[in-house]
């Protein structure tokens, strides 16, 4: 294949090209290889790199080409609605210009796109329904969350995603109960406040002074997409900062049961999740701890 291009090359550096004009597009190009180092001396190469929740700019990126595409269609969104939009779908361009764009037709001729109208039309990517469980559990929503946590189970014991596990279902509850010991903690430190406005939240941890957060991106729950740290933030106020480090020891239990027992994976997962949200109704725990 690469000898092919070579030859290509060489035959495409003969040709005469008055008046003709050739497209050529490609994933990956291999800078290295003659083909490429053609293209880019005698036409105009153009490179699109893809998203990736590695990338730490990537939602910034997405929400640029939200407001791109909603602005052609002489629209404008509000800031609750773009951080929703760009959280539900994920760092995948073409996936979030396809919800774009029915969001548009939805809309009609209303010139503003609400937080409302993307929760109506937008269909959730895998990458944002990994995060229900946890989002449940951070919403202290205990039936929600066992009927969320025998979906993940149904779907892990059928086969129906593959490289899906329990340990990996409860490393996803780990990572959320760290997210919100981390952001409990900053706001009893008064590092951050409580507000309701997505907004004033970016501007408080814009101002957070350096050194106060874990440098490892994978225990910074700011670190990532602010809306989705926005969210977190919001149900800290769920739980007091003991009940999040009770949780944390019952998830390592959970940890040691999974790998060390025969137990059945789903009792123990439900039965450390019982007690980390416990069965009273959030409000009422809310007025307990006020």
């Amino acid at each position: 294949m690469t000898g092919a291009l070579t030859d290509l090359a060489k035959s495409l550096k003969e040709f005469r090209w008055d008046s003709i004009r050739l497209l050529v597009s490609s994933s990956k190009p291999d800078k290295r290889r003659l083909f490429f180092k053609w293209m880019e001396a005698t036409g105009r190469v153009e490179l699109y790199a893809a998203l990736s929740a590695d990338d730490k700019d990537w939602a910034t990126r997405a929400e640029g080409e939200v407001i791109k595409a909603i602005r052609a269609a002489g629209k404008d969104i509000r800031d609750d609605a773009l951080a929703e939009c760009v959280a539900r779908v994920g760092p995948n361009l073409r996936a979030l210009i396809n919800e774009v764009e029915k969001v548009i037709l939805y809309v009609g001729d209303r010139k503003i796109v609400s937080v409302d109208d993307i929760r109506a039309i937008t269909t959730q990517q895998k990458q944002a329904q990994a995060f229900a469980l946890g989002e449940a559990l951070g919403d202290r929503d205990l039936p929600r969350l066992l009927r969320l946590l025998d979906r993940e189970l149904g779907e892990i014991r059928s086969g129906i995603e593959k490289g899906k596990s329990e340990i990996g279902v409860l490393y996803g509850l780990i990572s959320k109960v760290r997210a919100l010991l981390v952001l409990r903690e900053l706001r009893d430190r008064s590092l951050l406040k409580p507000v309701s406005d997505y907004n004033a939240f970016r501007a408080q941890v814009e101002r957070i002074p350096a050194g106060q957060l874990p440098e490892d991106r994978r225990f910074n729950p700011l670190a990532g997409h602010p809306y989705v740290a926005f969210q977190a933030f919001r149900q800290s106020d769920n739980y007091l900062l003991p009940e999040l480090t009770r949780a944390m020891e019952l998830l390592l239990e959970a940890n040691l049961k999974l790998v060390g027992s025969s137990m059945d994976e789903g009792a123990v997962l439900r039965q450390a999740l019982v007690e980390i949200v416990g069965t009273q109704p959030r409000e009422k725990v809310r007025r307990q701890a006020a």
